[in-house]
């Protein structure tokens, strides 16, 4: 039997979550020999758990990558949550979250440039990801901020469109002129569209979300091949 890849994502009750997630599924599955399966944590179907199920009954081990960008609630409690469910004699094995490090700095990157704030530019770039209660999940987007702002040897600005921390509206009065927005989100949906509703109150450029990138199919098939083998597909020249 093969190997089964469970890819976990958060689900949202906009469409365009789970089209734009099933379309990084294909590109996974394009890029691995394995049983891909995408599972969402809520408001989405198939669920985590039936996902799981699936893969558990048809395929010798599996292993799980979440599509989760920072250390928050749904990785910490969610997640463990679902994977306990693996039948006792088949557990599966998970590879992490996605993480917000330097795997992130050439898409965001590409995003502020295409819309005219490049590396030199002196317009104002906000990176705005979608909130946290969590201490260290705020902390792990100003980290990832300052990685960037170091490749633009710009200041790169930290906000937030809910929760705790500097919000939207906060971050572009301070930057005193039009900003490009980066929203530090995996798909466009209703936290999206907030952010977009935010920074054209301020005339800003809100750019696309991070998916669909090649970083982010690298990403998530370096995480499964970090746990489990799966077969090389590359081919060299």
């Amino acid at each position: 039997m093969p190997t089964g890849l469970l890819l976990l994502a958060h689900g949202s009750t906009d469409p365009r979550h789970a089209a734009t997630l099933r379309a990084v599924a294909d590109d996974v599955r394009g890029d691995v020999e394995a049983d891909v399966a995408l599972g969402f944590l809520e408001h989405d179907s198939p669920s985590a758990a039936e996902a799981l199920q699936d893969l558990t009954g048809t395929n010798r081990r599996v292993v799980a990558v979440s599509l989760l960008l920072a250390d928050g609630f749904h990785a910490e409690v969610d997640v463990p949550a679902v994977l306990a469910q693996a039948p006792a004699h088949r557990p599966v094995e998970h590879a992490g979250t996605l993480g917000l490090g330097p795997w992130l700095v050439p898409v965001l990157e590409r995003r502020a440039s295409s819309a005219g704030a490049a590396p030199g530019s002196d317009r104002p770039v906000v990176l705005c990801a979608a909130g946290s209660s969590r201490d260290a999940a705020r902390e792990q987007v100003a980290d990832l901020a300052q990685q960037w702002s170091a490749l633009r040897r710009t200041p790169v600005t930290v906000a937030f469109a809910t929760g705790p921390g500097p919000s939207l509206a906060e971050a572009l009065t301070a930057a005193g002129r039009p900003a490009v927005v980066v929203p530090l989100l995996l798909c466009e949906g209703g936290i999206y569209d907030r952010i977009v509703d935010g920074g054209r109150a301020h005339a800003a450029i809100v750019t696309p979300a991070i998916a669909p990138a090649n970083e982010l199919t690298d990403r998530i098939v370096a995480l499964a091949r970090g746990q489990v083998v799966l077969p090389d597909t590359s081919v060299s020249v």
